[in-house]
């Protein structure tokens, strides 16, 4: 459930941007999906690492 509510909180703040843009043609989507995917890739190997102190 947490998940969906992370991802519908990404779309309602794309979305707010979208509307308020005031040049929606010249919005350049690659570098938003590339940032989103680095995010959620650096997002799982941070959280899903083991920290081991020797």
């Amino acid at each position: 459930m947490q998940y969906i509510i992370g991802v519908a909180e990404l779309a309602l703040v794309f979305g707010m941007a979208f509307i308020v843009s005031n040049d929606r043609k010249k919005i350049k989507y690659r570098p938003i999906l590339t940032m989103l995917v680095l995010q959620f890739v650096l997002g799982f190997l941070l959280l899903n690492t083991l920290l081991v102190m020797s």
